[in-house]
């Protein structure tokens, strides 16, 4: 049996009293993390799947051996696509397609893809489509000449085109052992790239596999883990508001939520939210977290270069806010780069003058 002297037993409850906000969010950030692991136990053992690539082959992906109602295909991109241009069943025929080599050159604000799949003739089965871009986009999907599903508004240029998800899911059956499908991509809101290639996903549409997309439950799972957390935090706030680290945490832990709400894209079950308003909040949540954690920290640093870097970082934290809510898409993730750049360098800097001053700890530091 283990004894702790009174000395010690003092020493961790003056360790545990001096840090208690530290075990609290400990604790809390445990606590998710340990939901997060049953969660995907469960979905994994309630959504049993084998998947499989199939890449495109002379312009056709070959399916003709049929799908079993376990199986999920991923086709990614052919060679060619279509950029600058958003055909329709009646115009791919005579539209003129580039090598996707030249994607990565050649800015394309929208664009299209074609993919053409075979079945067993025999096959009248229903499958899943789930397209998948990387950010937000406006999305168009027509299957052997028939629009079947849209995300967003597609346009042409930045005042027409509303982006949404990232992912697009419609329902298709194929024609005679063929589903010719074609996508329109748009995303104009970004300065450096504009609308990317979609990977395309079939399966059976089958009760093995769940409707939501795991990540809409993750992003759920996480939101209600981080305001169980918030409301803790405010609880011992309320209870001692001389501890304004505290406050600062809880309000981190808000903004959090904010930032995981528009990632996992929860928002879009519910069209909350415009797709031009989501995309600058998911940027604006990361400037509150920046002033939210550097409040708190504020107020555990009392250096006086800890102090001056972190009015640079909530200053500039501001001011990019300011550029959120008065400047258009293009401008403010055009200066997003010089943002970052400040805050890596506010870190860099303040983490080593604290390495500087952990060499010569003061007596309370060394006991």
């Amino acid at each position: 049996m283990i004894r702790f002297s009174n000395n010690r037993y003092n020493r961790l409850h003056f360790i545990f009293r001096k840090h208690r906000l530290a075990f609290i969010v400990v604790a809390a950030l445990l606590t998710m993390l340990v939901l997060m692991f049953a969660m995907r136990i469960l979905y994994a053992e309630s959504t049993p799947y084998s998947e499989y690539t199939v890449y495109e082959e002379e312009g056709v992906y070959d399916l003709s051996g049929g799908l079993n109602d376990d199986t999920i295909v991923v086709l990614p991109p052919g060679p060619l696509y279509y950029p600058n241009i958003l055909l329709t069943p009646d115009t791919l025929i005579s539209a003129t397609a580039d090598h996707i080599e030249t994607s990565d050159i050649l800015r394309k604000d929208y664009l299209s893809q074609h993919f053409l799949l075979t079945f067993p003739k025999d096959d009248h089965s229903v499958y899943v489509l789930t397209f998948s871009v990387s950010g937000r986009h406006a999305l168009r999907a027509y299957v052997n000449g028939t629009l079947v599903g849209e995300t967003g508004t597609v346009g042409t240029n930045l005042s027409e085109t509303e982006v949404w998800e990232n992912t697009l899911v419609c329902y298709a059956t194929p024609n005679q052992g063929t589903m010719d499908i074609l996508l329109n991509s748009a995303q104009f809101f970004h300065f450096k790239h504009g609308a990317s290639l979609a990977t395309l996903t079939v399966h059976k549409a089958s009760s093995a596999f769940r409707a939501d997309p795991f990540s809409k439950v993750e992003g759920l799972l996480i939101i209600g883990s981080l305001l169980f957390a918030a409301l803790i935090l405010f609880f011992v706030f309320f209870l001692n508001p001389v501890a304004r680290e505290t406050l600062y945490f809880a309000l981190a832990c808000l903004a959090m939520v904010l930032r995981e709400y528009l990632q996992s894209q929860v928002w879009a079950d519910y069209d909350s939210l415009s797709g031009r308003t989501s995309f600058m909040l998911e940027y604006m949540s990361l400037a509150l977290l920046t002033i939210f954690l550097t409040l708190y920290l504020k107020q555990k640093l009392t250096d006086r270069l800890h102090l001056f870097i972190a009015k640079v970082a909530i200053a500039g934290s501001f001011l990019y806010i300011i550029c959120l809510l008065f400047t258009d898409t293009l401008f403010y993730t055009s200066i997003l780069i010089y943002y970052q750049v400040l805050l890596v360098s506010c870190i860099v800097i303040g983490v080593s003058n604290l390495f500087w001053h952990m060499r010569k700890p003061n007596g309370e530091q060394s006991m």
